[in-house]
Order: C-alpha cells, then structure tokens, then sequence
C-alpha cells in the first residue's frame, strides 16, 4: 500500500501546467498516442509509429474539451504538435511535442491497471526475499489498447524498484531462469494480470503472485464502469 501511494503521489504531479500562461492555438498536429504514465521527468506513451515512445513535458497541455479537465492523465489520447517532429529511434523511442491536446479519455482503464499491478506487487513479502527481478505477464489482459502491456511493462521499472522483465511463466522456465522440480524463480517473483468475464462495463481481473509452482498467492479483481469512469474491487474468495 506504501508503493501505491508513493506512485500516486508521483503521477500527481503531473497535475500541474506544464507552462503558466495561455497556450496557443492547437494547429497542425504530427501524430497521436496514448499516455501510459506522467510524471515530473516525462510522459510515457504509446504511439502508432513507434510503439512505447517518452518524451519530455511538453511546452503547452491543452484539452480539447471541458468533459476532459484539466489534468493530464494515464489513459488520455494526445495529438501531438510543435517541436521539431523528429523521432529518435532508440528503444523506447523520444519523441518531443512542444504542445499537446487531450482528445479523449479511457474511464481510468489504463490507470486501473496500474492501481491491480501495484497493490499484487504488494501482496505477500515474503515471495520477495532475495529477489532483484519481477516479471511481468500481461499478454492476457485482453482490454489493454494496442502496445499498452509493453509499455507499463517498461515503466513498472520506476515503480517496483527492481529489474522488470515482460514474458510468461514457460517463458521464464525456457531461458533457464527457474530451477529445480517445484521450478523455483530464486532472485524474482512472477505477476501475470488476465483478464475474463468481459462485457461492455465490466470485467474481472485474476492476479497471480508466485515465486515457484507452490510458493504464490492469487488476487480477483471485479471492474466496472458507471458513468464512464472505471472503479475496481476485490471479489471476496
């Protein structure tokens, strides 16, 4: 709970203006993306082009309607506009708007998920000990947007403290990182977040914690979207 809470407190932040004053006409935008993750450094998002891409707070936020606020949020889609346009092809790739517009907003979907893979990554220290690596699976979280799952991935590094690796539990077992008959992670912990039960303004989420075969604790998550905002609980067992 300690580490969601830090985590919040970064992401909010971002609530700030990137720049005080009025900003300029939104003209001739370069592109799109998802926000993935805001925080004092950057904007982590995902586009089109180049899949997981940061860049640095923007000169200008604007939104492109009041129904979207005024803060910039994980789960919005930006145009992007201003700045040079250019593309540095690393990996995640830079990319730096000087002026960006919300133009839409998830309900709080991708934000939802951070808030589950917080509070799992949470769950039961004592899978912890002695580890310096977390794998995440998120490949069956069937309502994450396009590139989404890589993404978080790559950001959970800030939040977890701690290697994040993305892939399966056989993809684990395959690169020879498990050991012994109970097959054994001996310096990581393994989360995998799916998803079942899928209607239009809802769906459950199963969570798994697990350091070997016996040694894992499990987590169901209930989701559901009233007045287009996304809320979460926890399904009593």
């Amino acid at each position: 709970m300690k580490k969601l809470l830090l985590f919040i407190m970064s992401l909010s932040l971002c609530l700030l203006p990137a720049c005080k004053g009025e900003a300029p006409e939104f003209s001739d935008p370069w592109g799109s993306a998802l926000v993935i993750q805001v925080d004092k450094g950057g904007i982590v998002v995902v586009d089109d082009q180049n899949g997981t891409a940061v860049m640095p707070m923007p000169r200008w936020i604007s939104f492109e309607s009041e129904e979207l606020g005024t803060e910039l949020l994980p789960g919005m889609t930006v145009e992007l506009a201003g700045g040079s346009g250019s593309i540095l092809l690393t990996s995640p790739a830079h990319i730096d708007p000087e002026h960006i517009m919300a133009v839409d907003y998830d309900g709080g979907l991708i934000g939802l998920y951070w808030d589950v893979l917080a509070e799992l990554e949470g769950r039961g220290p004592e899978l912890d000990k002695d580890t310096s690596s977390v794998c995440i699976d998120l490949h069956n979280a069937a309502n994450l947007p396009f590139g989404a799952a890589g993404a978080i991935t790559w950001c959970a590094n800030d939040l977890f403290g701690r290697e994040v690796l993305g892939g399966t539990f056989s993809s684990l077992n395959d690169s020879g990182r498990l050991s012994g008959e109970e097959l054994r992670w001996e310096d990581g912990v393994f989360l995998e977040v799916k998803t079942e039960d899928m209607a239009e303004d809802s769906f459950t989420l199963i969570c798994t914690k697990q350091r070997s075969r016996e040694e894992k604790l499990s987590m169901t998550v209930k989701a559901e979207r009233d007045g287009g905002l996304w809320t979460w609980r926890e399904a009593q067992q």
